[in-house]
């Protein structure tokens, strides 16, 4: 079965599509047939993960309109194993029924990881990326200025996670939230910039895997290819492939722990 991650944040700059592209290229690294799909109208995973990206090029939206073959508007990347669906240049008008389930109809039988960027708005799209996900994973960004209103930032985390759950509670898909760190280049950053307490505060939310927002992250973006496949000894690198080893390795874990039911 297609294990599906949903990346969303509650407010633009927090490194949503940077995450997307660059952990679906690491699941992709660890032969797992991955396919992004970009469900935000800006069309920045497209950018970000395919060299010399087709100019308003069809894709998620064609799909919804038309009831149409997602493997039509499937873009191949420079990585092995990494397909994109662009969000297509009419996604923002694209009329979409709840009750579709178009992420079912994306997966096959032989798609492993299926990588959603959530929109950026809210939405009946954003309520079925958010649903459907096993693992829904918010992007949280630390730097100078969100330093700043730490607390702030976190009472804006809390209540959109209020509304996933909300949105959650009639769907019988058990999912899990985590929330991942993103914007220091090492924890020690983070701990000097925010202070012991604080940083430990957050620490307790966080996956134990901190994206080292370095020059090779941001490189990778402007030069069009995933951080993995720029620089594949970079902190960045480094730390999106561990996050696609953590969540290989729990399935595995869990698919040991049904053999023994079994048995």
């Amino acid at each position: 079965m297609t294990k599906r991650f949903c990346i969303a944040a509650p407010e633009a700059g927090a490194g949503k599509t940077t995450v997307s592209v660059n952990l679906a290229a690491a699941f992709a690294a660890l032969d797992q047939n991955t396919l992004l799909v970009d469900c935000d109208a800006r069309n920045r995973c497209t950018e970000a993960a395919v060299i010399d990206p087709p100019a308003n090029a069809p894709g998620l939206d064609r799909m919804i309109a038309d009831f149409g073959d997602a493997a039509k508007f499937l873009v191949p990347t420079c990585i092995e194993h990494f397909r994109v669906l662009p969000a297509g240049p009419r996604l923002g008008r694209a009329a979409f029924d709840p009750g579709r389930n178009i992420f079912s109809e994306i997966s096959g039988p032989d798609l492993d990881v299926m990588v959603i960027n959530a929109p950026a708005e809210p939405g009946a799209l954003m309520q079925e990326a958010v649903c459907c996900a096993d693992v829904l994973i918010l992007p949280v960004r630390l730097d100078l200025e969100t330093a700043g209103n730490i607390s702030g930032l976190l009472e804006t985390y809390k209540n959109f996670l209020e509304q996933v759950a909300a949105l959650r509670q009639n769907n019988p898909v058990v999912s899990t939230a985590r929330i991942l760190i993103n914007g220091c280049d090492d924890a020690a950053e983070a701990e000097a910039l925010l202070g012991p307490a604080v940083f430990e505060a957050i620490a307790q939310l966080c996956l134990p895997v901190c994206i080292a927002e370095d020059d090779r992250l941001h490189e990778a973006m402007v030069f069009g290819k995933p951080v993995v496949c720029h620089d594949i000894v970079s902190p960045g690198a480094v730390a999106f492939l561990e996050l696609a080893h953590l969540w290989t390795d729990i399935e595995e874990i869990r698919m040991d722990e049904k053999k023994d039911q079994i048995t």
